[in-house]
């Protein structure tokens, strides 16, 4: 019996760390995935912290026709490989700056770019808007709230679980 009791509040506490706020188990493999994309070197922000943190700048390094379809609120669009410098050299070094992409290989490139040229305070989305959106956080777009979201590709779109993809 102790056996029994002793799996059943082990499944509880799986079951609890790996629900996230929509309801909806998000997959292990995604992150697994995330790991092996990015380098890590970089510093990161979940979709948890950004959700309630303040006074940021938050841009969003995936390609034009990504960013229309829809992005997450006040989103800043700079482009994917080649980002619009002009606008990051308008930035203020000493403020909070968020980038996001997909799943957060593309922005960590360009946090690693703004590193070094000295800004301070840069962080990575952690999975990106799929993972912003998985967890059951809002995007728009020109028109407003939307639940369209670009999947990059169809291997890519496969780790988007909350929302209507697009590729």
């Amino acid at each position: 019996m102790k056996l029994k009791r002793t799996h059943l509040i082990t499944l509880i506490v799986l079951i609890s760390v790996f629900k996230t706020n929509n309801g909806f188990a998000q997959d292990p493999s995604f992150y697994k995935m995330i790991n092996q994309l990015t380098t890590g070197t970089v510093p990161s922000i979940t979709s948890e912290k950004l959700k309630v943190k303040e006074d940021f700048i938050l841009l969003d390094v995936r390609s034009k026709e990504e960013y229309d379809l829809s992005h997450i609120k006040n989103a800043i669009w700079v482009g994917e490989g080649d980002w619009n410098l002009n606008l990051l050299n308008e930035l203020e070094k000493d403020k909070t700056i968020i980038a996001y992409c997909s799943v957060g290989y593309r922005s960590e490139k360009l946090v690693e770019y703004l590193i070094s040229i000295n800004f301070k305070d840069v962080y990575n989305l952690y999975g990106g808007i799929f993972d912003w959106k998985n967890k059951g956080n809002p995007i728009e777009n020109s028109s407003g709230k939307t639940e369209k979201i670009h999947g990059y590709n169809k291997k890519f779109s496969k780790w988007i679980k909350n929302g209507a993809i697009f590729y």
